[in-house]
This record gives structure tokens, sequence and C-alpha cells, in this order.
């Protein structure tokens, strides 16, 4: 996971919900997905749950669970689009908006003593750079162009290869997701390697 961004991310992504949906369940009685429901709707009120969707990244079955649980608690109103009647528009109650307040406060405060190491410039700095790869997102394909597929099985046998010949700590550079060894730092190694047996 060293040095490889995406593993890193996710590594913390899914610590940091994980401990979320259970303290929140804990002291709010809500999970993390309606936390970021609540969240989307303090942020954009009057929308439909498709905008939910593209914005936050649940799918439409975790979102309709969570609006559902919701509405039912009282955190929420679901009034017909009349524009489109087959679109609801969604919009936090004041209870909604209560409980929104009540668990961003606990939010912020988890979230001070996560960047607790790191200093308000760089901070700042992490915010920027996370903000411009969220922009990048959807260009990501969900499959390696077809080079990489092409090429996938060779470049797994080179790595390993070059593994077993004791370049574990080759620099390891990232193209259409498949890892290579940079080769002319390998070639180097043998090269170096060569010398001195001769």
């Amino acid at each position: 996971m060293q040095g490889y961004v995406p593993a890193i991310l996710t590594a913390i992504a899914n610590k940091w919900s994980s401990s979320s949906s259970r303290l929140y369940l804990k002291m709010y009685d809500v999970g993390i997905n309606e936390w970021r429901v609540i969240a989307m709707l303090a942020i954009e009120p009057c929308i439909t749950a498709n905008r939910i969707c593209e914005v936050i990244g649940l799918d439409k079955g975790g979102t309709s669970r969570s609006l559902k649980s919701l509405a039912a608690e009282g955190y929420l109103t679901e009034t017909e689009d009349p524009a489109d009647n087959r679109r609801l528009i969604l919009e936090l109650t004041e209870k909604g908006y209560e409980l929104h307040d009540r668990i961003m406060a606990t939010a912020l405060d988890r979230e001070r003593r996560l960047l607790a190491d790191l200093s308000a410039r760089e901070i700042a700095l992490l915010a920027g750079l996370l903000q411009r790869m969220y922009l990048r997102v959807p260009d990501l394909r969900e499959s390696a162009p077809a080079m990489g597929r092409q090429n996938a099985g060779e470049d797994r046998a080179t790595t390993q290869k070059s593994r077993k010949a004791g370049f574990a700590g080759v620099p390891v550079s990232r193209r259409y997701g498949v890892a290579m060894i940079d080769q002319r730092h390998a070639k180097k190694k043998v090269a170096g390697a060569s010398q001195k047996r001769s």
C-alpha cells in the first residue's frame, strides 16, 4: 500500500466510514449513509434522489432505503415536483436540521483529530489536492484500455521475475492500472551485479 495513493485513500475512507457509522448509530441512531444524505440536503435543499446519488456516490437502492428511514423518523419531507410528477423533491425538516447540526459537531471534532499532525497550510494543500483528484474521477474507466489488457500478463510476469532476482525495492510505476517495474532502473541493477561477478 505504501506509495499507492488509491490504496491509502481507500484504507482511510473505509476506516473512517466504519468507525463513523458505529458512532453515529450509537449516539444519534442513524448510520453513515443516512448522515451523508442529511449532509447533502443541508448543502443543497430541495433536490431529488438522483442528485444525491450523483454527488455522494450512493447507489439508488442504498439512497432509497436511507430516504425511507429518514422520512419515517421525520427528518425530511418528500414533495411532488410540480414540473415532473414522477419526481420527488426532498428537503430537511426542522428536526432534520437539528440532527444535522449535532452530528456535524461530532464530525468536525473527529476531523480535527484525524488532521492533528498537519499544519493549517498542509491541511489547505491536502484539501486542494484531493479536490483536484476528485475532478479527475469522471475520467476513470471501469476497465483498463486495450493496450493495458494485452500487456497485463507480460507485465505481471516481468514484475514477478524481477522480484525473484532481488528487485523487490525497485521503483514501481503505474500505467493502465498495471504495476510495471522501471526497466531502466532494473537494467542498471543487473549491470552492476554482472560487473561484481566478473
